[in-house]
């Protein structure tokens, strides 16, 4: 069957540089030090490791001053590359909006304090999109349970001294385990690197910056199966204390994703059966695909995280995968709302 990761929920909020997302984005989670301490050691070390990396670059903290951000965007296939714009105005947590025009794609983002607002011109969210979003935010580790094995490690790379922390955990029917790693410049404190082994996927924060008593990273890399496939590069970041009230007005057509306070996330109704689970108690490959729940239940988009060897055979199980799998929507006290989150279902 499928197995849940992660929530992706309030991406309004970017710490480290951010800026942005409709849902934000992953609770990611790690833990800490070596395996020699006791249990509450890690807990300390990954605490003030976490809280440092926020007051030091987190531009979007509470009381920050409010910015406007322009950044180029660049996405590589092969020997091709897609170039785009990225624009977000912060006002405060739940007072935002960012633009993002890349290729023939659009998107508009408003936040306000009940909901945040999403306008593109596509019902998909392509893959590159999805990648640059989860590299807007901060997502810190935090400790999640006695199942995953956490450690903290010290690491030098070139000139620069690492402290690197990692989550790892088995699965029963995974035939390897997930392996999460967080590393942070023991000088600067600032995040330096994350990655993700089940997603294949590594985000490299570059040319830190200072602004207004923090830093920001200039550029941000995706690094995917060893190869750059989605750049950043931050060309503009200046002052912005009263932008025009109209910015922060939602469109007319724009979908709305509410805010809750005590939201039940989606579960699955039904699935298809023809999808490849394999013998009873078999390790399998899982692939992690991000996907998001409309209001009936439906899964109106899906996208790989990791891509499949054989483009023919993804574009078949994306295609199954919305038309045969029901959930039960997420809801907001009775309400149904919109879910984006991140399954991991067998493929092999």
């Amino acid at each position: 069957m499928a197995v849940p990761l992660l929530s992706l929920t309030d991406s309004s909020r970017s710490p480290q540089c951010h800026l942005a997302i409709a849902v934000c984005l992953l609770m990611l989670l790690v833990g800490a030090a070596s395996d020699a301490l006791p249990k509450e050691k890690h807990d300390e070390e990954l605490k003030a490791l976490c809280e440092r990396a926020r007051a030091v670059s987190d531009l979007e903290a509470e009381g920050g001053a409010p910015f406007r951000l322009e950044a180029n965007v660049y996405a590589h296939h092969g020997k091709n590359v897609a170039a785009g714009h990225y624009v977000r105005v912060w006002q405060s947590q739940h007072h935002w909006r960012d633009e993002l025009t890349f290729y023939r794609y659009s998107q508009i983002r408003i936040s306000t304090e009940s909901a945040m607002w999403r306008r593109r011109n596509t019902n998909h969210e392509p893959l590159p999109v999805v990648q640059l979003f989860q590299g807007l935010g901060l997502n810190l580790p935090r400790n999640r349970g006695n199942e995953w094995k956490l450690t903290i490690a010290d690491r030098q790379e070139g000139v620069s001294a690492l402290k690197c922390v990692t989550l790892r955990r088995s699965f029963p029917m995974r035939s390897e385990p997930v392996t999460w790693e967080w590393c942070f410049d023991s000088s600067a404190g600032v995040l330096v690197r994350r990655t993700l082994s089940d997603w294949d996927t590594t985000w490299e924060y570059l040319d830190y910056t200072p602004w207004h008593g923090k830093r920001y990273p200039r550029q941000i890399n995706v690094v995917q199966g060893g190869e750059r496939v989605v750049e950043e590069r931050i060309t503009e970041l200046v002052d912005e204390p009263n932008p025009e009230p109209a910015l922060f007005a939602p469109p007319d057509d724009a979908e709305e994703w509410p805010r809750c306070e005590n939201m039940r996330p989606p579960t699955i109704t039904s699935s298809d059966p023809r999808f490849p689970v394999g013998p009873r108690g078999a390790r399998q490959t899982l692939t992690p695909v991000w996907i998001e729940v409309g209001k009936d239940g439906h899964i109106q988009d899906a996208v790989f995280l990791r891509p499949m060897a054989d483009p023919e055979r993804e574009h078949g199980f994306l295609i199954d995968l919305r038309q045969r799998w029901r959930f039960q929507p997420a809801k907001c006290g009775k309400t149904p709302i919109p879910f984006a989150m991140v399954f991991e279902f067998p493929t092999q």
